[in-house]
């Protein structure tokens, strides 16, 4: 595939952030303050009354931004303890520049199909809005199809409970592949220009690479490769195999990592995708320059 049909962005979708107010306020006042998509109370009582609750700040430009938001919430709602971080969301979008749709939904099929390393061997698409059905991925066709109807391809477990009662917690790891038209959950519809191909990662407890602030103004993002690193076929090697064994390796729907049980991190027919990879360590050290601009402006 020619990657310079594409335009590569890293962007920071969300950061859920913990604040402690010395005060129990109605969440809803909160969210109306600083106009919140989102904003959960953790120790809800009478009235939607808490002092506990998760923030999540979306699209931030850089963490000035976010400082600013807080330090005005604060000033109106004095906190008890420093806020922590509890979980981030950190995408990698590819925009079309010359490339058609049906690209950029091969594009998007091939982000899970040649994924070096599944977060979880649970993968599977989502199931429609207001449904639990879920569907296997199976061959590539099918999954570009389903990727193509609005599916989402699904890496993890997120919080969820089973027909008998018990609860799951989520996953510290969770991936998610689609070919993105809308935004605001599916509530406002994106001009074509603006879809893309996404691949995103979701951290949370263990895996959260910072829990302050402080500690994510000196992050590099270009740390999270690891999540978007991509295999290909070998091409030379897939050449000297019969003909039928290279049909079933282009349909099979995930080839960058063993389920099984080995010795080998990779199948032996597959290589590092070096263009790809680099474009994706590409974007998300830009993203760690737009994060931290703010910070060296302020620094001269």
């Amino acid at each position: 595939m020619n990657y310079k049909q594409f335009r590569f962005r890293a962007v920071i979708d969300w950061v859920a952030i913990e604040l402690n107010t010395q005060e129990f306020t109605n969440f809803q006042s909160i969210k109306r303050f600083i106009n919140a998509r989102y904003v959960e109370p953790l120790n809800k009582g009478d009235g939607s009354r808490a002092n506990k609750f998760i923030i999540k700040f979306h699209d931030p430009k850089n963490w000035n931004e976010i400082q600013n938001q807080l330090q005005t919430l604060i000033e109106k709602f004095p906190l008890a303890a420093t806020p922590t971080i509890q979980s981030i969301e950190v995408s990698i979008d590819a925009y079309s520049r010359t490339a058609t749709k049906s690209q950029m939904l091969e594009l998007a099929e091939s982000f899970f199909r040649k994924l070096a390393k599944p977060v979880s061997h649970n993968s599977r698409f989502s199931g429609r809005k207001g449904s639990k059905e879920a569907i296997q991925i199976n061959f590539r066709p099918d999954t570009i199809r389903l990727i193509n109807e609005g599916r989402n391809i699904c890496i993890g477990n997120i919080e969820h409970e089973t027909y008998n009662g018990k609860k799951f917690p989520a996953d510290d790891e969770y991936m998610q592949i689609y070919y993105k038209t809308t935004d605001n959950n599916g509530k406002k519809s994106l001009p074509p220009c603006d879809h893309r191909a996404r691949i995103e990662i979701r951290l949370s407890g263990k895996a959260l690479p910072f829990t302050t602030i402080e500690d994510g103004e000196s992050f590099k993002f270009e740390r999270l490769a690891k999540y978007f690193n991509m295999r290909e076929l070998n091409k030379a090697l897939l050449d000297t195999a019969p003909k039928g064994v290279q049909n079933a390796f282009e349909l099979v729907n995930q080839i960058g990592s063993l389920k099984s049980h080995s010795k080998r991190k990779h199948a032996v027919i597959t290589v590092a995708n070096k263009p790809l990879n680099d474009k994706f360590y590409d974007s998300l050290r830009d993203l760690s320059r737009r994060m931290h601009s703010a910070q060296k402006a302020g620094k001269t």
